[in-house]
């Protein structure tokens, strides 16, 4: 349902969606990693890049490699 709402650009609706999910049942880290990565996107498409930012960094930490997170917090950085 999040990643339907993203590709129909309702950004604050995926963002709902993902609060509505973490509040519900619990993850497993992969899923959770991957929540927050649509969400960080989601912040990026509405140019809240501290918020973006935050929750790149926090999927960093867990694992760097993470799909573009590097590149993403490069691109945020440069925009500043």
């Amino acid at each position: 349902l999040a990643q339907s709402h993203f590709n129909s650009g309702n950004f604050y609706k995926v963002i709902d969606v993902i609060d509505d999910t973490f509040g519900d049942e619990p993850l497993l880290p992969e899923e959770m990693l991957a929540f927050n990565y649509l969400k960080a996107e989601s912040y990026l498409k509405l140019k809240k890049y501290k918020a973006a930012k935050d929750l790149f960094l926090r999927i960093r930490k867990y694992n760097p490699h993470y799909r573009l997170v590097g590149e993403r917090l490069r691109n945020i950085e440069e925009l500043k």
